[in-house]
């Protein structure tokens, strides 16, 4: 097949996904994910995000840090640095995490999702054994916190 035939039926599988599995998509995000990465779609995005989630909520750690690193090829996030650093958090990984959380926060306008990040950084602080660190660093997610609330 052409590579724009091959495109085009990978959209077309992944549509039918959807509607087929419209109610139960979470236990569907992995063919959903790659039929989109093959037809070069921006609904990729959506369905890797959901599935790296899902397996890090689940402790499937290697295998969402391989959605949340096709997410990255496509598009930089922020919000995915993020989950690459929470991954590595739950791995011990602490070198890791802090190079992704520092990414995140470079990189991240919104002051909400940097509250959360610095969150995160604190308590990856907080288990290296830098409790001084660990406490300026949650001092400041939670003003950040603090601003995002006075907003509301």
């Amino acid at each position: 097949l052409l590579k724009k035939e091959r495109e085009l039926l990978h959209r077309i599988v992944g549509e039918t996904l959807e509607r087929l599995f419209k109610k139960t998509s979470n236990a569907h995000l992995d063919e959903l994910s790659y039929h989109f990465v093959q037809a070069h779609s921006k609904k990729a995005l959506k369905y890797l995000i959901q599935s790296g989630i899902s397996k890090s909520n689940a402790y499937r750690l290697d295998e969402a840090l391989e959605d949340f690193n096709k997410y990255l090829k496509i598009k930089n996030s922020p919000y995915v640095q993020f989950n690459i650093g929470r991954v590595f958090y739950l791995k011990s990984q602490f070198v890791n995490a802090h190079e992704y959380l520092d990414k995140a926060i470079r990189h991240t306008k919104n002051k909400g999702l940097k509250a959360l990040i610095l969150d995160l950084k604190g308590a990856t602080l907080r288990e290296e054994g830098k409790f001084f660190e660990s406490l300026k660093t949650l001092k400041k997610s939670s003003e950040l916190y603090s601003k995002c609330l006075k907003k509301t």
